[in-house]
């Protein structure tokens, strides 16, 4: 049981104590074969497999729904899904309406094909990683393309940092409306850019995020890059209780014009372990 005490008195986690004390951190009142698991990538260290409940899974699925709405997109709406996350049967696809394409060899004649692709059907959602979407856009608009000869209406981004140039070149491309998804496999969506005025509104619904110094763990000032904490309220099989995902955040000190009243992110700003210092030992800034 817990003792009435505030969430910053709770020490904050990373993935390596969760690593170094793995068992601790699983709950005894599950069995594992009952419970699904989601590994990290690895790309900044060691993957680390994660359990969920099934009422985990579901709420994953659920804010995914959720958010999706928010350009439009409804469940059974053919779309396309650019990912090298894993193949999923012809079935699962077809029940769920998706082209997958996987970003592997990169090549003229991969990215001849996709422009063609594109400009012949009639799918009006994408969703991918913002690097692969706009490279395929840069090639499009090197051969004449634009918003015309595409049926795309919008575009999520996600697991990459979308940048402003890249939002630029896709939507005078494609002539779709472009939004971040923040999300990472072992929590959820943590936060989604609305159509309006591309902040990030944090989704609070099952969580709690802070944004904390990046040499303390105390809370970051508006406008100023931090790391991003999170508290998720439904990882009962797992706790995770004040863990640093290892990404960077700038929170807004303005209300989202969009009339929604819920805390922002400027932006999203990357991994920690991407950051560059000068010899002050000052982060350098994209």
């Amino acid at each position: 049981e817990y003792k009435d005490i505030s969430l910053e008195e709770f020490p904050v986690i990373n993935k390596r104590m969760i690593i170094e004390n793995y068992d601790d951190f699983l709950s005894n009142k599950y069995k594992k074969e009952a419970l699904f698991t989601t590994a990290t990538s690895g790309s900044y260290g060691t993957p680390l497999t994660f359990y969920m409940t099934k009422e985990k899974k579901k709420r994953q699925n659920a804010e995914i729904i959720f958010f999706n709405k928010w350009i439009g997109y409804e469940v059974g709406m053919k779309h396309i899904y650019i990912s090298n996350a894993g193949k999923k049967t012809n079935l699962k696809a077809m029940i769920q309406n998706q082209v997958l394409i996987i970003p592997e060899g990169m090549n003229l004649q991969w990215l001849e094909k996709y422009r063609s692709f594109l400009k012949n059907s009639k799918i009006e959602i994408l969703i991918g990683y913002p690097s692969v979407i706009s490279a395929l856009a840069e090639y499009c608009s090197s051969n004449g393309d634009t918003g015309c000869d595409f049926k795309l209406k919008s575009i999520i981004t996600m697991a990459e940092t979308l940048y402003e140039l890249d939002r630029n070149r896709i939507e005078e491309t494609f002539g779709a409306t472009v939004v971040g998804r923040y999300a990472t496999t072992e929590t959820g969506v943590l936060a989604h850019q609305c159509m309006e005025n591309k902040q990030y509104h944090l989704n609070l619904s099952g969580y709690i995020i802070e944004v904390l110094s990046i040499d303390e763990d105390k809370p970051a000032l508006p406008g100023e890059v931090g790391r991003i904490v999170v508290t998720d309220l439904l990882s009962y099989a797992m706790p995770l209780i004040r863990y640093e995902i290892g990404d960077l955040g700038i929170l807004s000190d303005s209300k989202c014009t969009c009339g929604l009243n819920t805390p922002t992110l400027q932006t999203v700003e990357g991994r920690l372990a991407e950051s560059v210092f000068n010899t002050k030992g000052q982060r350098i800034h994209h």
